[in-house]
């Protein structure tokens, strides 16, 4: 079994900690499926900016592998993305590419390998319009995981170099993460309390600090809570409604300004499949 990507190196505390909390958007989400022609998802949002909506086109073709059409749903910005499997044991390769002559021609093509192993989890970013490769791996140690990550540009500099390492012991996952360039140390803890919940802490070299737990009330629904050094308190409730419909609300409290309405914020996702 290979090791998890560098990017899920803690992962656990950060889905409690970071992920869901979408506040100031509100979030309509459809998918659905023509038949025998490919999977579609449509997604409508505002971010307090007016609304604005994508679509998602995906299907597998032959030799290609999957092929993902995006765009606005005024179809401004369209871009397709090609993702392939199996030409060597444990490499897959995905390609995305504007489909508009002019924007291609401005951002160029984004080609991103991944190559799994027993011992060692690669993945990596060439960005052509950039000039920049993005590389990192993760590998076992013992009874650790390690990463490092980079990014080299043409002209052969060096940026966002970072290290991270992960170690599980019995129901308590710890991950520390160290960026170079920044000379900032940080770490997280998860904990399993329950078969229904789950705590999470992070702190970093900047002083910051956040506590969140996971409370799965059911098996449709749970709830997610935290509370960081500024005195934010962040709440996340999920309902899977029916067997087509999740309802995701969030909101975040500033209990330093609790009088003045701005300081708060609220968001609201639907996901409905057909």
């Amino acid at each position: 079994m290979a090791p998890p990507k560098y990017k899920d190196l803690g992962k656990k505390a950060n889905d409690i900690l970071n992920e869901d909390f979408k506040f100031s958007e509100q979030k309509f989400e459809l998918k659905s499926k023509i038949v025998d022609v490919c999977d579609v998802k449509s997604t409508f949002s505002d971010k307090g900016k007016g609304l604005n909506g994508e679509m998602e086109l995906k299907k597998a073709i032959g030799a290609l592998g999957d092929v993902t059409l995006k765009t606005q749903h005024d179809f401004s910005d369209p871009s397709l993305t090609v993702e392939k499997s199996g030409l060597i044991k444990g490499l897959k390769i995905k390609a995305e590419a504007p489909c508009l002559p002019e924007k291609l021609a401005k951002s160029g093509l984004v080609i991103s390998p991944e190559y799994k192993h027993d011992l060692v989890m690669l993945t990596a970013k060439v960005e052509t319009g950039k000039s920049t490769v993005a590389v990192d791996a993760a590998f076992e140690a013992g009874p650790a995981t390690v990463g490092i990550k980079t990014k080299v540009a043409a002209s052969g500099k060096v940026s966002g170099t970072e290290a991270s390492c992960q170690m599980a012991v019995g129901d308590m996952t710890v991950a520390g993460k160290y960026e170079l360039d920044k000379s900032a140390l940080s770490g997280s803890l998860h904990t399993t309390v329950s078969n229904q919940t789950e705590v999470a802490l992070s702190v970093g070299s900047d002083m910051s600090v956040a506590l969140g737990a996971n409370y799965k009330i059911d098996n449709d629904s749970n709830v997610k809570s935290k509370v960081d050094k500024e005195g934010i308190i962040a709440i996340f409730y999920q309902q899977k409604v029916r067997k087509d419909l999740t309802l995701k609300v969030s909101g975040a409290i500033n209990s330093k300004k609790l009088s003045e309405g701005n300081a708060h914020k609220w968001g609201l996702q639907a996901i409905m499949s057909m």
